[in-house]
């Protein structure tokens, strides 16, 4: 699992993906960077640096005057969300040697359901499992920070 630091125990996440953590889980609210702060017990300046970087990423979005949010357009096609969504079905069931079914995959938002599939597959599999498929579905479809942006979007903290 990609993690940008860890501090003294390796049990600890690093604070940039501690706020990561928090737009990945909550993709729809709106948070404002002192909102952050409290929550995660943080120094605001921190927490505004932090922000700030994962908004040069493209990793969340500035969406009014100091109010931030998951970019959940980050540009990506539906024809891409959805190999992505197949590739990683069908190797996860291949390996796992089961059917895994996707639900949801109707309408217009393809991440909300690829992001549950994958919960779904950790939580039968492991976090390692789950993360290393992604990857791999991922990156035959994406590149570079397209594709670090896309994992950390449905997969959390990992990048």
């Amino acid at each position: 699992m990609y993690a940008r630091s860890r501090s003294r125990h390796s049990s600890e996440t690093s604070k940039t993906d501690r706020i990561a953590g928090l737009f990945t889980s909550q993709p729809f609210r709106v948070f404002t960077p002192k909102e952050l702060s409290v929550e995660l017990g943080m120094k605001l300046q921190l927490v505004t640096t932090i922000v700030n970087r994962l908004k040069d990423e493209g990793l969340i979005e500035r969406v009014g005057w100091g109010k931030y949010r998951l970019r959940t357009d980050a540009s990506f096609d539906r024809e891409t969300v959805e190999g992505v969504m197949r590739d990683f079905l069908h190797l996860s069931s291949e390996v796992l040697g089961s059917d895994i079914d996707a639900t949801g995959i109707e309408g217009d938002d393809m991440i909300t359901p690829l992001i549950d599939t994958y919960e779904r597959i950790k939580d039968l599999a492991g976090e390692s499992f789950s993360a290393n498929i992604l990857r791999i579905c991922v990156n035959k479809r994406m590149e570079g920070d397209q594709a670090r942006v896309f994992i950390r979007l449905v997969a959390g903290v990992m990048g």
